[in-house]
């Protein structure tokens, strides 16, 4: 009777997108094809996916969690971002020109420019800052590239992005630390730094810790070329620092995913992270250290959407320990998969079924049912296995 299922499936399923950011529907996160591509393509496209991110998405959402992104601007109309972004709504509530919520900026309903000391301004936006914002909490959408689909969404579309500008260079120490104080004092939980900052003092260090003491968590990038000095912010502690490497599926032993790193890390450095991220289109350039940075606060995010108690000494426990670390470096990748199964306690259940399709080929269907820490089916996906390199979906069944 299996047999007959997954022809069924084979026949009418492949078409089906999902449309909601609900982790059951939605499985897709950095570019994973809805339809086969040839070689050419899965480089340019596929090479950028790494659909194992999708299971932080399994993790249960019990909090809302807000996370400020200090960059350059973030768009409003971009049709994956429009609607991710918090606001003040007691400001957007209340009189032009007055302090209403009393946090000492005027006027600052959609965030604010601390390079230029004004409200955000939300008719700008950047490839750099959009990226930025995408792969933390992009809605999926479908994006067509000579003739092929792409769904495409961000690593935690559940959160909401508190946009903070910091002009076309990076903020001195002490705006940089007004901007860290500000979205602490704001609600933010954690804390987006793509770029580098650097501090001779301790301007940027009490900010870091005023942000501990509040249980908010401050990413940021390290360097793409050459080596931080201890006035860096990626050196300094509390802070947790990402390095960048390459992610490319398919290409290791048995046909398993690889992650090399060609970014530059130190000791200081915490966690290297893929660097090639597509989380929305016509975003520009995505790669570098500036990619790595918001993959690991989304999902930091999603740990503290699940649990918002957690320490920051509990959340390098909770991240180390679900790791793997690229020998022979020393750094460390944190696993979405590792995650949900053993710090959340689900299940991923696989196997796969030789069947034959309705023109009477046989062919392999990889089937993945993942399972929450009660029991229950959290979502299962059928794909069509076409050689041993193939790795894209092409079938699912949502129950």
């Amino acid at each position: 009777m299996i047999y007959y299922f997954l022809i069924f499936l084979v026949t009418f399923t492949t078409a089906i997108v999902p449309a909601t950011t609900d982790a059951v529907a939605e499985d897709r996160p950095f570019g994973q094809a809805l339809t086969y591509l040839k070689r050419s393509l899965y480089k340019i496209f596929i090479a950028v996916a790494n659909s194992e991110y999708k299971y932080v998405m399994d993790i249960p959402k019990n909090n809302e969690v807000i996370v400020a992104v200090i960059d350059d601007h973030m768009s409003s109309d971009h049709e994956s971002l429009q609607g991710q972004y918090w606001v003040n709504t007691k400001e957007q509530n209340g009189a032009t020109g007055v302090d209403d919520d009393g946090n000492g900026y005027i006027d600052d309903i959609h965030g604010w420019d601390f390079d230029g000391d004004q409200p955000y301004k939300i008719q700008f936006s950047s490839p750099h800052g959009n990226q930025v914002a995408g792969i933390i909490m992009g809605n999926p959408i479908t994006e067509t590239y000579s003739g092929y689909e792409h769904r495409i969404r961000g690593v935690n579309p559940d959160v909401k992005v508190m946009r903070i500008y910091q002009g076309d260079t990076v903020l001195n120490a002490t705006k940089a630390a007004a901007a860290i104080r500000y979205a602490v004092d704001n609600g933010a939980k954690v804390i987006n730094l793509s770029h580098a900052q650097y501090d001779s003092g301790n301007t940027l260090k009490d900010a870091i810790a005023y942000a501990k003491t509040n249980g908010v968590f401050i990413v940021i990038g390290g360097p793409n070329t050459g080596m931080s000095s201890n006035t860096d912010m990626d050196t300094f502690d509390d802070v947790f620092a990402v390095a960048r490497m390459n992610y490319t599926p398919g290409y290791g032993q048995d046909n398993s995913d690889i992650y090399h790193l060609t970014g530059v890390w130190h000791e200081k450095i915490d966690y290297c992270l893929p660097q090639k991220m597509k989380a929305i289109s016509n975003s520009g350039s995505n790669t570098g250290t500036s990619f790595s940075t918001p993959l690991l606060s989304g999902i930091i995010a999603r740990l503290l959407m699940h649990d918002n108690t957690i320490t920051h000494d509990e959340m390098r426990t909770i991240l180390d320990d679900n790791s793997i670390t690229l020998n022979p470096y020393t750094c460390k990748r944190p696993s979405a998969e590792l995650l949900f199964k053993n710090y959340y306690g689900g299940q991923i259940l696989r196997k796969s079924v030789k069947v034959q399709n309705p023109s009477g080929k046989e062919v392999i269907m990889n089937i993945e049912t993942v399972v929450s820490s009660s029991g229950a089916v959290i979502r299962r996906e059928v794909r069509h296995v076409n050689s041993g390199r193939n790795r894209y979906w092409v079938n699912k069944v949502v129950e």
